[in-house]
């Protein structure tokens, strides 16, 4: 075995797009959480997009462990609005909801990182739209030299679906692991991107 391999991790990342399949709530919660500690600590602007079921949870952590000055480097929004505030998963509109709040956090001086919990109101787990959006929000990712994990629970999911996300996605974490994406494809723009 070669001592000087280390595998990469979440906290060793700066930039990037991450699937995280999620089984475990308790888990996926001490991940929200230890996210941002990582990000206060690298002093990036943090972006949570995350559920109703759990976004009162991590308020309550966020105004129990860090300090005003802290706080005003995490904006938590409803992941409705991005993900359900129409009938249809609508690309283009979840796309400027993203820019929209980036923008509100941005300065030019200051990394950002993202952390989604994406959901939506049907049965919808259709392959092919969740492939173009997260391919689409791979190239705005890495266009703009952020991280940003995409969180999906786990049994919501096709295998077909899993699939698409494991394509756009160049790292995968589930509760238990993290390791490249052994399928990731990056689109033809990204992959001309300097510094991507």
């Amino acid at each position: 075995m070669n001592t000087f391999y280390r595998p990469v991790t979440l906290t060793d990342l700066n930039k990037g797009h991450v699937y995280y399949h999620f089984k475990d709530e308790e888990i996926y919660l001490q991940k929200v959480a230890s996210y941002i500690h990582a990000g206060l600590k690298n002093k990036d602007q943090i972006l949570l997009i995350e559920s109703m079921k759990f976004s009162d949870k991590v308020s309550r952590y966020i105004e129990d462990h860090f300090s005003e000055e802290e706080q005003n480097s995490i904006r938590l929004v409803n992941n409705f609005d991005y993900y359900s505030g129409s009938s249809k998963f609508n690309i283009a509109s979840i796309l400027a909801y993203f820019d929209r709040d980036l923008r509100s956090l941005s300065d030019k001086n200051v990394r950002l990182r993202t952390w989604a919990h994406v959901e939506w109101m049907s049965d919808m787990s259709d392959a092919a739209l969740l492939k173009s959006f997260e391919t689409s929000s791979d190239e705005f990712i890495l266009n703009e030299n952020i991280l940003s994990v995409c969180a999906y629970r786990h049994a919501s999911l096709t295998d077909d679906a899993n699939a698409a996300l494991e394509q756009s996605h160049k790292y995968i974490m589930t509760d238990d692991q993290f390791q490249l994406s052994k399928s990731y494809i990056q689109s033809e723009k990204t992959a001309q991107c300097d510094g991507c």
